[in-house]
């Protein structure tokens, strides 16, 4: 019997610390936003969605437009000052036209 409960604790706590918990206690889809990350995320929408539907969907986000990367139809997008880089990601992700969305970072040339 003790063992039979402690396999199921040992795979529960397993399971969360795949996963992750956020700070409010609920399954978060992406990892906490390293200390190299902007105020700008990276959207990339599905091949059939029109332009018109992705502005609808920043603009639901309260995000605006920053720069669009046409060959990959990559959208830079800022996120209005205060939200967390983390939220602003999971905002995007609730969209089923969204392929995916991450923190755009900082990247500095090494010195040699």
């Amino acid at each position: 019997m003790y063992s039979k409960w402690f396999q199921i604790m040992s795979f529960g706590i397993a399971i969360v610390a795949i996963i992750g918990v956020n700070h409010s206690g609920a399954f978060s889809r992406t990892p906490p936003a390293p200390a190299n990350a902007t105020e700008k995320i990276l959207v990339k929408f599905k091949q059939d969605v029109s332009y018109e539907r992705a502005q609808q969907i920043i603009e639901a986000e309260a995000c605006t437009v920053d720069r669009i990367l046409e060959t990959s139809r990559i959208y830079l997008v800022r996120f209005p000052i205060g939200r967390s880089v983390t939220d602003a990601v999971d905002g995007f992700l609730t969209y089923p036209e969204v392929l995916y969305a991450e923190p755009d970072f900082k990247v500095e040339k090494l010195k040699r």
